[in-house]
């Protein structure tokens, strides 16, 4: 853990406590990665549409 170069509090991984130094940067690393997951999630979402589709096609594909 180091001090806060604003007010000389103790930072935590969050930023300080105190005077709010480095919470800006923790909000914009949550935010980041909750967009990326669901950016992930919705890609997933769509390949999976994708392969459902594939599938039925093969199985049409089969009776015929």
């Amino acid at each position: 853990m180091a001090d806060c170069p604003e007010c000389g509090a103790l930072l935590s991984e969050h930023g300080c406590r105190v005077c709010g130094f480095g919470r800006a940067r923790a909000d914009r690393l949550a935010t980041m990665f909750a967009t990326m997951t669901q950016d992930l999630g919705q890609r997933m979402d769509r390949r999976l549409e994708v392969m459902k589709k594939e599938i039925l096609k093969a199985i049409e594909g089969a009776r015929k």
